[in-house]
């Protein structure tokens, strides 16, 4: 899987409210010790700690989507790529209201076949 595929398919995971429709997208693209850390959750290793994560993004913002705002720009083994956050009401992180739209960018760094070996997001 080629770099660009696995950010789609990372992406199309937050999509899903689904345990196995969650699985199926993160499979081909998360390495299996592959790490998230964000500014509002503990950080996670694994698949199954991704799917726990998006799971719980789903209960915490009822409705909301994450969507790519970028490209992915990508030198070595590293990248990076904007997102936005919209929620039909106030996303509320570390009691900060942020209204019902958030961006963010993340760090990617990717495994020598492709796969996600590691995601560092920021707000803002």
């Amino acid at each position: 899987m080629n770099r660009h595929e696995a950010v789609e398919q990372y992406a199309h995971a937050w999509a899903r409210r689904d345990a196995a429709g969650i699985r199926a997208s993160l499979g081909s693209c998360w390495a299996d010790n592959g790490t998230y850390t964000d500014p509002i959750t503990d950080p996670v290793t694994g698949v199954d700690g991704m799917v726990d994560l998006i799971l719980d993004f789903a209960q915490r913002f009822p409705g909301a989507a994450l969507q790519p705002t970028s490209g992915l720009d990508l030198h070595q083994h590293v990248g990076r790529f904007t997102w936005l956050m919209t929620a039909p009401s106030p996303i509320v992180a570390d009691v900060v209201n942020y209204g019902t739209t958030l961006s963010g960018v993340d760090f990617v760094e990717f495994a020598t076949d492709g796969r996600i070996t590691g995601i560092v997001g920021f707000f803002g």
